[in-house]
C-alpha cells in the first residue's frame, strides 16, 4: 500500500473524514476559483501535482506574451509598450485642405461646363442655320423638278383618255340596213354619233399597241413624286420662317474661349494637387491604424499577461493550502497525529516503541520505514496498526497472523498486552494464528 493509500485509509477511519467534498467547499469559501475544483481533491497530493503543474504550464504562457522571466512583483505591474511611430515621420496634410481643393476643383468644373454649354449652343444654331439655310436654297430646284412632273402627268393622262377612247370604239360595224357605223359596246352595237366619228377621224394616229396599263403605272408615280415635292416645299416654308427669325450666326466670345483655357489649367493642377494630398492622407491614416493595432495589441498582451499572473498565484496559492503544511492538508495531519494517539498504547511492551506513521514516510518503527525493518519489527507494526483500525471503526475484533515470527521470550509480553485489552473490554476477540513446534502452554497466570 503506498504512503498516499494510507494516508486515505486512515482518513476514512478518522471521526472527522476530510473528504473532497469538505476540500472543495473550504476552497470555495476561501474564494478560489472553480477551476481549482476540478483538481483531484480526493487526492490532496495528485491534487498539489496538479496545482504545480497548472502554474508552470501558466507561467510558461506568461513568459511567452512577455518575453521575460517571470517575477510575482514585476507580473503585478508588467505592461506591453507599443511602438511609437515618430511624428516627424509621417507627413500630414493641414486640417480642411482637402475638403478645400474638393469644393475649388467642383465649382471650377462647373463654370467650365457652363461655359462650355454656351459654345456648345452657339455650335447647334450656327448649325442648325446652316441646314435650314441649305434646306432653303433647294427650294427653286424643287419647284422646277414640280413644274415638270405636273406637265409630264397632264400629257401622260391625256394620253391614256384618247388612247381608253379609240380601243373602245375599236371594233366598228355596218348597220345591214342603212350601213351607218355601230360600235360595240357593254356586248351591245350602239350607233355611232357624229361626235365619235368627228373624234376618231382626230385619232387617227394614236398607237393602239401601247399598253395602256404602263401609262396608268407612270401616272401613279407622278402623283406619288408631286405629293412628295409639295410636302417638302411646304418644309420649306417651315425652315424658311425659322431662319427668317434666327438667321444672325452666333459666336462665343473669345472671353469665353479663354475663361475655360484658364479653368482647364486650374482643374488639372487642383486635380494633382488634391490626389497628392490624398495620397498623404490614406498614408497617415494608414500609419495611425498601425498604431492603432500596435496600442491594441498591447493592451490585449498586457490584460493576457495578468491574467496568467492571477492563474499562477491561483495555483500557486492552490498549491500551498492543499500540501501538507497547508491550511487543508493540516486537517488530515491532524487525523494522523490522532491515529498515532491509538497506536501509543502498544508502547507499554518492551520493543514496541516508536511504531508511528508519518504524513510523508507512511508507517515508521524506530523512526524506519516499514521497508527496511526486519520481519520481526513488520510483524509489530502490523499488529499495532490491526488493534488501531479495529479501534477506531469500533469492530473490536482484529486478526493476528504469523505470530509464530516471535521467538518465545516476546510471545509473552504480546499475550499479556492482549488480556490487558480484554480486561479493559478494548477488545472482544483476537484471532491468533501461527505454525507451532509444540502445542503452546499457557501460563496459570499472566500476573
Amino acid at each position: 500500500m503506498s504512503v498516499d493509500d494510507q494516508r486515505r485509509a486512515i482518513n476514512d477511519l478518522m471521526p472527522m473524514k476530510i473528504s473532497d467534498v469538505v476540500v472543495a467547499q473550504e476552497l470555495t469559501n476561501r474564494g478560489f476559483d472553480k477551476a481549482v475544483l476540478k483538481l483531484d481533491l480526493s487526492n490532496l497530493e495528485h491534487a498539489v501535482e496538479q496545482a504545480k503543474e497548472f502554474a508552470k504550464q501558466s507561467r510558461a504562457a506568461w513568459q511567452t506574451i512577455t518575453g521575460e522571466t517571470y517575477g510575482s512583483k514585476k507580473a503585478e505591474n508588467w505592461q506591453a509598450v507599443a511602438p511609437q511611430l515618430e511624428a516627424a515621420a509621417i507627413e500630414t496634410v493641414p486640417a480642411g485642405r482637402i475638403e478645400h481643393l474638393q469644393q475649388d476643383l467642383e465649382k471650377a468644373i462647373s463654370e467650365k461646363a457652363q461655359l462650355q454649354a454656351q459654345i456648345d449652343s452657339a455650335a447647334e444654331h450656327n448649325r442648325r442655320t446652316s441646314q435650314l439655310q441649305a434646306k432653303v436654297q433647294g427650294a427653286p430646284a424643287l419647284n422646277r423638278q414640280l413644274k415638270q412632273y405636273e406637265k409630264e402627268l397632264a400629257e401622260n393622262s391625256e394620253k391614256i383618255a384618247n388612247l381608253e377612247f379609240v380601243l373602245e370604239h375599236n371594233q366598228q360595224f355596218a348597220c345591214p340596213c342603212c350601213q351607218n357605223p355601230l360600235f360595240l359596246q357593254n356586248g351591245e352595237l350602239v350607233e355611232a354619233t357624229d361626235e365619235v366619228i368627228a373624234k376618231l377621224a382626230g385619232h387617227q394616229n394614236i398607237d393602239t399597241s401601247v399598253n395602256v396599263n404602263d401609262l396608268r403605272g407612270r401616272a401613279n408615280y407622278l402623283n406619288r413624286e408631286i405629293g412628295s415635292i409639295k410636302a417638302q416645299l411646304a418644309n420649306l416654308d417651315e425652315a424658311k420662317a425659322e431662319l427668317d427669325k434666327n438667321i444672325a450666326p452666333r459666336h462665343a466670345g473669345q472671353e469665353v474661349i479663354d475663361a475655360i483655357e484658364r479653368l482647364a489649367h486650374h482643374i488639372i493642377s487642383t486635380r494633382t494637387e488634391l490626389e497628392r494630398l490624398q495620397g498623404i492622407q490614406r498614408e497617415a491614416n494608414t500609419q495611425q491604424g498601425k498604431q492603432q493595432q500596435a496600442e491594441a495589441h498591447a493592451k490585449q498582451a498586457t490584460y493576457n499577461a495578468m491574467q496568467y499572473h492571477k492563474a499562477i498565484e491561483m495555483w500557486t496559492s492552490a498549491a500551498d493550502i492543499l500540501s501538507p503544511s497547508g491550511d487543508i492538508g493540516k486537517l488530515l495531519s491532524k487525523s494522523v497525529n490522532d491515529f498515532n494517539d491509538v497506536l501509543s498504547d502498544t508502547e507499554i511492551m518492551d520493543g514496541w516503541t516508536g511504531i508511528k506513521f508519518d504524513y510523508d514516510n507512511g508507517l515508521m518503527f524506530d523512526n524506519r520505514p516499514y521497508h527496511l525493518l526486519s520481519e520481526s519489527e513488520k510483524w509489530r507494526v502490523d499488529t499495532a496498526v490491526s488493534y488501531a483500525f479495529s479501534k477506531l471503526s469500533n469492530w473490536r475484533i482484529f486478526a493476528i497472523d504469523r505470530f509464530d515470527v516471535l521467538d518465545l521470550p516476546s510471545r509473552l509480553p504480546v499475550m499479556k498486552w492482549l488480556h490487558g485489552l480484554a480486561e479493559r473490554q478494548a477488545v472482544d476477540t483476537v484471532i491468533m494464528a501461527g505454525t507451532m513446534k509444540e502445542q503452546p502452554k499457557a501460563p496459570a497466570t499472566f500476573s
